[in-house]
């Protein structure tokens, strides 16, 4: 069995990037109609890469998964009687092990608005 090295990345929205977005018909009113949800799929428009020993790493494994708080009445209805507000998403990427060649790591993310984010890992340290 192969040995692999997980990386998660939690995603939260703001009130800049939130869980309601423009509607893209064009026309806007001033109206809740001109609204909807943010897809539960928006984790996709990040771009998340690892880079190791000076160069970009290739998952075996990359998913995500949208995260709900759910009860609240004035939220958005995604099953009859659930309604929920999308709050942000996980992101999981799977490599494996002996795709580290070196003794560190940075996560980096570009979010499609805002500043990119890194992180800086010791691979030792976490051994």
């Amino acid at each position: 069995m192969m040995e692999t090295v997980k990386v998660v990345v939690e995603i939260q929205l703001t009130v800049t990037y939130g869980p309601i977005i423009p509607n893209p018909t064009g026309r806007t009113s001033g109206t809740p109609w001109d609204y909807m949800p943010r897809p539960g799929d928006f984790w996709r428009d990040f771009q998340i890469q690892v880079v190791g020993d000076r160069k970009v790493l290739t998952p075996a494994v990359y998913t995500g998964d949208p995260n709900y708080i759910c009860g609240d009445s004035t939220a958005v209805a995604i099953a009859p009687g659930e309604y929920c507000t999308l709050t942000g998403a996980t992101v999981r990427l799977e490599f494996l092990a002996g795709t580290f060649d070196g003794s560190s790591a940075t996560v980096h993310i570009v979010p499609p608005e805002g500043d990119p984010v890194a992180a800086h890992f010791d691979l030792i340290s976490l051994r």
